[in-house]
């Protein structure tokens, strides 16, 4: 590191924490000894509302107002803190092939959560959210958790587990950590500016992405059972649109991360169901099928019940809603 210059060049010591814009999930543990400065990944945050930047600054002769200035320079201004995460996320990130690299070697432990069907996934969302999980992270974890009753959702440090673990067991939902493994190497291809980027898992999940490296968008994920899930938007907002089954069967989607809703399912065999309701609570209301009959359904999911058969030769049979 050469020698400072201007109002910071008087700093011996610096020692603290600090909120980087592009990486709104970890701290940033600085350092500063004489000419030797350090940045590395830290913690995550126990809660959003706790990210923030917290430095001790010790100098010789040291103008401290000009040396505030200078900090605060370094800040968001407030139209760029009024644009949120989702613009943060396309900052330029000077840090992320370190920290990245970083992140993926010191993994030893992982978090396997364990569907609880009284808990809706709103409400372990929100234990990840608190955690400081972006919310385009956070529905395709659930969503696998919800869909096979298991799997993965964070790797870290023993320690974050652990309180990750015990923010999950006060909502109701069980959490085991054990020793894992990270993500294999990041892969890039393609032009300078247009990397398409891919990172394969040791449990056979791969994920593809597109766009500048450093600020990709996810644009869909594979499982080792076959099951591929899409998505559209920007980095940061990235949500699920359609989500093929190893039988092929194709789940469409409508809404804005992290609550999109399942509208409609087709079957290779041509049958076509239809739903409506919220995120999770999505009930059945028609099932079309290849020869043209249509069913209507009514109730609660889980309890939808048949109400009306309109047939392709023009029959309608009406039934009962009700007991007598």
């Amino acid at each position: 590191m050469h020698p400072r210059k201007g109002a910071l060049g008087s700093l011996l010591r610096v020692k603290g924490f600090v909120w980087l814009a592009p990486w709104g999930s970890r701290q940033g543990i600085a350092a500063l000894a004489g000419t030797q400065f350090t940045l590395k990944p830290g913690s995550p945050w126990a809660a959003s509302s706790n990210r923030r930047t917290e430095l001790v600054c010790i100098g010789r002769g040291l103008d401290h107002a000009a040396a505030l200035s200078a900090l605060t320079a370094c800040l968001l201004t407030e139209p760029e803190l009024a644009a949120g995460a989702a613009s943060w996320s396309q900052l330029w990130d000077p840090f992320f092939e370190v920290w990245a690299a970083e992140q993926r070697s010191g993994v030893t432990w992982v978090l396997v959560l364990h569907k609880n069907e009284t808990v809706p996934m709103k409400v372990a969302g929100g234990v990840l959210e608190r955690a400081g999980f972006g919310a385009s992270v956070v529905q395709p974890l659930l969503t696998a958790v919800y869909t096979s009753g298991q799997g993965n959702v964070a790797h870290g440090a023993e320690a974050d587990m652990l309180v990750l673990a015990s923010l999950f067991a006060a909502v109701g939902m069980k959490a085991v950590v054990k020793q894992g493994s990270a993500p294999q190497v990041q892969h890039y291809e393609g032009p300078d500016g247009q990397e398409r980027t891919r990172v394969e898992y040791p449990d056979g999940k791969v994920q593809h992405y597109e766009g500048p490296k450093g600020r990709e968008r996810k644009v869909f994920v594979k499982f080792p059972d076959g099951q591929v899930q899409h998505y559209a938007g920007p980095k940061g907002e990235e949500r699920i649109v359609r989500i093929v089954g190893p039988e092929k069967e194709v789940e469409c989607y409508e809404g804005l991360a992290p609550d999109e809703r399942k509208v409609r399912t087709e079957y290779p065999d041509g049958r076509v169901e239809h739903y409506e309701g919220p995120d999770n609570q999505e009930r059945k209301i028609r099932v079309e099928y290849a020869d043209e009959k249509k069913e209507h359904l009514e109730g609660p999911k889980g309890e939808e019940r048949v109400v009306r058969t309109e047939h392709p030769d023009g029959r309608v049979e009406n039934f009962e809603t009700s007991p007598c």
